[in-house]
């Protein structure tokens, strides 16, 4: 995190308020993640900051709405703090973020009929594989990743993505990594298995406009 992100972060926590930081959804990465005030499993509100991990250009605005929509078709709630508002008054800016979480708590408290699947939810890195994935491919096993086809490796995450999880990219990695037998994060493992996660989910994300 950046000091304006850091200055967000322990302001939150200050409060009380629980903050997930850097959390992986769906492919993208959430600035912070707050959970329901009294279901922690839940996530309900998405905090975003204009700091290092954000771009003025406007195809990377466009690219930021696209991804906020499509976030938020999960189920999210999202809330952007502004730099400049925030170091001219960070306990107003503070207070609005906390307000916003209060509200979106008690939203879901009153939707009790939302469907499980598109409400946001830890996922623990230790959690066992989901049963709704379709049987494994055939891969075969190298010992080098440059032996695999991009072809093996997308066919490996788009079967990967299959449980329609939310989990970060780091913890599928992970996934694949034991998939394939890797038991080291090697530079060149880790840079193909993100291109091929890239590709699974833009196919997928794709699929579902």
């Amino acid at each position: 995190m950046d000091g304006f992100e850091q200055s967000v972060h322990d302001a939150l926590c200050a409060r009380g308020v629980e903050v997930i930081p850097q959390l992986g959804v769906s492919g993208y990465r959430i600035d912070f993640a707050l959970p329901h005030r009294d279901r922690p499993g839940q996530l309900v509100l998405a905090v975003e900051t204009d700091g290092r991990s954000y771009h003025s250009a406007p195809s990377a605005r466009d690219r930021d709405r696209l991804r906020q929509a499509h976030l938020e078709q999960l189920g999210w709630r999202f809330h952007r703090v502004w730099s400049t508002d925030w170091f001219r008054n960070p306990e107003q800016e503070t207070l609005r973020i906390i307000q916003i979480w209060e509200e979106t708590t008690m939203r879901r408290a009153d939707e009790e009929t939302i469907p499980s699947s598109v409400t946001p939810q830890i996922i623990p890195a230790s959690m066992p594989a989901p049963t709704r994935r379709s049987p494994r491919p055939s891969i075969r096993h190298y010992e080098r990743i440059g032996d695999y086809t991009d072809h093996d490796l997308l066919t490996l995450c788009f079967w990967l993505l299959d449980d329609g999880l939310q989990i970060d990219r780091e913890t599928r990695v992970g996934q694949a990594m034991k998939e394939l037998g890797f038991q080291k994060r090697g530079k060149n493992i880790v840079e193909r298995l993100n291109h091929a996660f890239d590709q699974a989910q833009a196919e997928r994300d794709r699929g579902r406009n």
